[in-house]
């Protein structure tokens, strides 16, 4: 019983110096390795599975890069990692969607993407106001929590003329 009720005091003082100390149990973060900036996405359309992009284009204020899926992910390279954050263009059949300012480490895990109709306005909620065919919604599932972030804006239905997206294309930036 004795060394039971020591084992306790001697577990709650560690507690107690950790928690005033300041520490925690867990170390600094710091920047990942490329290894952990790849991603998926997957994308729905009307809660429908549809074929999800092959290729996206990121865009920075000097460069822009072409990046292919491999294996279902899309991985960055360790200069790309260098960046705060990227615009994303990529086609889903004849629509092409653009995510401004996205943060480079949401660059992670799994990718819900949707996009559609009135079905898909009411699914997940968008206001009155928005135009479900000019809306898509996108969630961030890297870890627990998932972060879910609505964006309006970003779907151009057709592509009326605009070229398609692929890795042999010119640059739509030239780089400085």
């Amino acid at each position: 019983m004795r060394i039971v009720r020591s084992m306790e005091l001697l577990g709650l003082f560690f507690l107690g110096g950790i928690l005033f100390s300041g520490q925690s149990l867990y170390a600094s973060p710091q920047r990942e390795t490329r290894d952990h900036f790849c991603f998926s996405i997957n994308a729905y359309e009307d809660d429908e599975k549809v074929v999800s992009p092959s290729v996206i284009l990121l865009l920075s204020k000097e460069k822009e890069w072409h990046v292919m899926q491999e294996n279902g992910h899309f991985c960055l390279s360790d200069e790309m990692v260098k960046a705060q954050s990227y615009d994303l263009v990529f086609e889903i059949e004849r629509d092409r969607f653009f995510l401004y300012s996205v943060a480079i480490d949401l660059f992670t895990g799994k990718w819900d993407f949707y996009y559609g109709g009135k079905r898909f306005a009411y699914m997940h909620g968008l206001p009155k106001k928005m135009r479900p065919t000019t809306s898509c919604c996108v969630e961030f599932n890297n870890g627990e929590p998932g972060t879910g972030l609505m964006i309006s804006q970003c779907r151009l239905p057709g592509r009326a003329g605009i070229p398609p997206l692929d890795a042999g294309a010119p640059p739509l930036i030239t780089p400085k």
